[in-house]
């Protein structure tokens, strides 16, 4: 069961109002994506610290064995290279992430 806030996902989905938190989910999202275009109009870079946000709200709905194994890199090359080459051969990686196939 994941509790939202206030919202029980289960609770709201067994009594029909799921529909109706759906609704209001995507009005958060709307006036989310107006909220991001303004502050990017702006200038601003919010992308990475939004999705910061995001992800930290939904890890909390994660078992803690899922959030051991989630990593998240920025888009540096360098940084985020080393583990794929870890788990991924280098041929079967393209080179645009690290590998050598093309």
């Amino acid at each position: 069961m994941a509790n939202v806030g206030e919202y029980d996902l289960r609770s709201a989905g067994v009594s029909g109002k799921f529909p109706r938190l759906v609704r209001y989910a995507e009005r958060i999202a709307e006036h989310l994506a107006v909220e991001i275009r303004r502050l990017q109009n702006e200038g601003k870079n919010v992308g990475s610290h939004l999705f910061q946000t995001f992800f930290k709200s939904l890890a909390d709905q994660l078992l803690p064995e899922t959030q051991d194994i989630i990593r998240i890199y920025s888009r540096d090359r360098r940084q985020y290279s080393k583990e794929l080459l870890k788990l991924i051969d280098k041929e079967q990686l393209p080179e645009k992430y690290g590998g050598t196939r093309i």
